[in-house]
């Protein structure tokens, strides 16, 4: 609904929390054209239901709070969902001023790294989604701009990491193996999605099949939805059979096994929106 919910909590309440990335989700970048409205040009933020400019009013108590829990150690991550066709269609010109404005916003608001969510980006449905090549492109930039400490990290769905995840097909539209094969020095972490049908937490088959087809578990880290009630996606995993995989996967891998994130904070159970941090 657009208003506030405190990320402090994160830091403030329990010493049993422990988080050690934050995703603000998500991040979307808007050419100077005039068909452009009501979207505003330039880098903005999703905030429920709407692209807010991402310098508006109403975000300053996210950005204190993030300063805040930047300075515990939780390193703030922009997802940026979305643009990608207008970075693959992109001239120089149009390259430069939509690349221009991602950076920029990523080096004003201090973010320590991008998350990369290439969705409904299929080059048979869309000749003009973005391609490995670009993708390699924006991340060679990405690391040339800010240095070897920026995380960058990407967002697939987990069918992109194996095919015995599910029978869903990648929606990236690239070959994320490949992608790791030319560009894996650079690429942090995966975030990978066990929910809406591309792979699931029930047990922990999904996961074991990404490693096998040649990912490292420290790479692999396994979403799932924070809540049941969640609307924007599906797969709830009940606490107790997500705590049975995650527990055989920490037996399986150790200290190599890349963790969970939780799919998203702000309605995340037990607590809801008025304990989202209790999820931790």
């Amino acid at each position: 609904n657009g208003n506030h919910i405190s990320l402090l909590p994160l830091i403030n309440n329990s010493s049993d929390i422990v988080v050690t990335h934050l995703l603000l989700a998500s991040l979307q970048i808007w050419p100077e054209e005039p068909n452009n409205n009501p979207a505003p040009a330039g880098l903005t933020v999703w905030t429920g239901g709407w692209n807010t400019p991402i310098g508006a009013k109403n975000l300053t108590q996210f950005w204190n709070d993030k300063s805040a829990i930047q300075a515990k150690g939780i390193e703030v991550i922009g997802s940026l969902l979305g643009s990608y066709t207008g970075l693959q269609t992109a001239n120089d010109s149009s390259w430069d001023y939509m690349y221009g404005a991602l950076r920029d916003g990523l080096r004003k608001y201090k973010f320590d790294g991008i998350d990369l969510d290439i969705e409904d980006a299929n080059p048979t449905r869309n000749p003009d989604s973005i391609t490995l090549d670009t993708t390699i492109k924006l991340i060679d930039a990405l690391r040339q701009d800010f240095g070897p400490d920026f995380l960058i990290t990407l967002a697939p769905v987990a069918s992109c990491l194996s095919p015995s995840c599910s029978s869903a097909s990648c929606i990236s539209g690239f070959d994320y193996k490949e992608l790791e094969k030319r560009r894996g020095k650079d690429i942090a972490f995966y975030n990978a999605q066990f929910y809406n049908g591309f792979g699931d937490a029930e047990s922990p088959k999904c996961y074991e099949g990404i490693v096998k087809n040649g990912f490292a578990a420290e790479k692999v880290i396994m979403g799932v939805p924070s809540s049941p009630y969640s609307t924007s996606c599906n797969g709830w995993i009940p606490w107790g059979k997500l705590e049975k995989t995650v527990r055989a996967l920490k037996r399986e891998f150790g200290g190599k096994f890349g963790g969970v994130f939780g799919w998203e904070y702000f309605d995340s159970e037990p607590g809801g929106q008025t304990a989202p941090w209790e999820w931790a």
